[in-house]
């Protein structure tokens, strides 16, 4: 059925007016598959939300947040901590929870699910969030920095346009420090050079900021109203049934 659901598929894409994409790396699949360009516009996270996490006092304990799902990689990295003996708290569930509870030696937690109150918290208290996988986007980097807290994550995917690693070449100020490879070996050596790395939280703050639910409203509807505005339609003009 493969051919006949691609063949949909991409009549379908050949519909869409404008593509919009979460990220850069999204952007290339859709040129890769669709053969069209796309706008990339960042998804948005509850700033204000989070940033509650922020108030929390830190406590001595790396956090990982994820579904329990073999795509994810949290195998390296209760690997990687198997091997350092460092406290990790690991938040969420899923199909391969058995398993890694099986892999981790007793400094290793399994927080199961937890309310919003508890997962902000979590975010603030912790020493740095670990974010084993590679992604298009992922919203749990952008999360923790706006707790308060920096980020040890695989330096691929999406986390390349939202992090700024402790060796940017425009000299920004850190808010994570990015490994190349997803194994342990790598991780431990980023968690390695985050202990020797100042991280300040008023900068983490400050980085965040633009990626609120109000800015991501007011670039969506300026990208949208530049769009009709080629075909002659204003959207701040138009009315609800026009639009």
């Amino acid at each position: 059925l493969m051919p006949y659901f691609k063949r949909r598929d991409c009549a379908a894409a050949d519909r869409v007016s404008q593509f919009i994409a979460i990220s850069r790396s999204s952007a290339n699949a859709i040129r890769t598959n669709y053969q069209r360009e796309a706008a990339v516009l960042h998804c948005p996270i509850d700033v204000e939300r989070f940033r509650k996490g922020a108030q929390s006092n830190k406590q001595d304990y790396y956090l990982l947040v994820s579904r329990l799902e073999k795509w994810k990689q949290v195998d390296y990295a209760i690997d990687a901590f198997n091997r350092l003996g460092l406290p990790l708290h690991i938040v969420g569930t899923g199909p391969e929870e058995k398993q890694l509870r099986s892999m981790a030696r007793p400094n290793i937690s399994f927080m199961g699910a937890v309310d919003d109150d508890v997962l902000i918290r979590s975010y603030g208290e912790a020493r740095a969030v670990i974010f084993p996988p590679e992604l298009e986007y992922g919203l749990v980097p952008l999360e923790a920095i706006a707790a308060g807290t920096p980020v040890i994550a695989l330096g691929r995917g999406g986390v390349l346009e939202t992090m700024v690693g402790t060796h940017d070449s425009r000299g920004r100020t850190p808010t994570a420090v990015l490994y190349p490879d997803p194994t342990a070996e790598c991780m431990i050596a980023a968690i390695s050079e985050f202990e020797r790395t100042p991280f300040a939280r008023q900068e983490l703050l400050s980085h965040v900021a633009s990626y609120g639910i109000a800015e991501f409203r007011s670039r969506l509807r300026s990208m949208v109203n530049e769009y009709l505005e080629r075909g002659g339609i204003s959207l701040d003009n138009c009315s609800r049934q026009d639009c």
